[in-house]
């Protein structure tokens, strides 16, 4: 780099403290970084405009994997800092969409980040995955030897109680393929099941029945409830659906799934 033959300071800062190196990080430009990391710049120095004002952190935002890549070869980088909200630089990766943050994540995971840290909301980064990443981002964390599928957020939700929330039955059944136990209490006192049929959500229900989630009588009796208010209900309620007929259609359903599970379990077929 030319302007690191003419003698430029490697530690000069502009005026929110940040370096030629968070500059190169944000703009994605993954061979100066290794030019500045080389030239022995302080891959751990901090701005003062961002929460997180790292190179690492500024090296995912750019999207640049080399970038990152380059950025983890710091010598005595840190990766495990947090910012106010004690996220890392995993939560950060984790809450993108995209196959370059997959990528990005396998590489965090692979330098050593702590999969099961948590953020100021009890939140681990695979949370964050289950929410706003993608099915191969999901999947690389779950690849991880240590992960913990069972951990509880603030709100006592587990990364199954979240897939159920968000209704994505990929993500779920990925989730299903690693759980090895259910029925454990969640947030509102609700398992993972009964979020899905308080969701209303049958293809969840039947994943979830299919790995070996215990149905119980009282899931149909609490569905079976709310369908009864809500046809009592003149009010139109727009929260899960567009339209009333919609939304009644989806109380049908499940309580009819309900029953022919409820039925179908009380009476088992015998052996031959």
């Amino acid at each position: 780099m030319l302007a690191l033959e003419t003698g430029i300071r490697l530690d000069q800062v502009d005026a929110h403290n940040r370096t030629a190196l968070h500059k190169a990080a944000l703009r994605g430009h993954s061979s100066c970084v290794r030019s500045l990391i080389d030239a022995g710049a302080d891959a751990n120095a901090c701005d003062s405009l961002n929460n997180a004002g790292y190179a690492l952190s500024m090296a995912i935002e750019s999207g640049s994997l080399a970038t990152v890549e380059a950025m983890l070869c710091a010598p005595r980088i840190i990766i495990h800092y947090m910012d106010r909200y004690d996220r890392t630089p995993l939560h950060q990766a984790s809450a993108h969409k995209g196959d370059i943050y997959c990528k990005i994540v396998a590489a965090l995971l692979k330098a050593g980040s702590h999969v099961n840290a948590t953020d100021g909301d009890g939140d681990a980064a695979l949370h964050n995955a289950v929410s706003y990443s993608t099915e191969s981002t999901v999947a690389t964390f779950l690849a991880a030897p240590d992960v913990d599928l069972f951990l509880k957020n603030e709100a006592g939700m587990t990364v199954l109680d979240v897939a159920v929330r968000g209704m994505d039955l990929g993500v779920l059944k990925l989730i299903l393929k690693k759980c090895k136990r259910f029925g454990k209490e969640s947030v509102h006192g609700e398992t993972a099941l009964g979020g899905a049929t308080t969701g209303l959500w049958v293809e969840g229900c039947e994943a979830l029945g299919e790995a070996g989630a215990p149905l119980r009588v009282s899931h149909l009796d609490k569905v079976s409830a709310q369908r009864e208010d809500f046809l009592k209900d003149s009010r139109p309620d727009l929260r899960l659906v567009k339209t009333r007929g919609e939304m009644g259609l989806k109380y049908d359903q499940m309580v009819h799934y309900l029953e022919s599970q409820v039925t179908e379990r009380s009476n088992p077929k015998m052996p031959c």
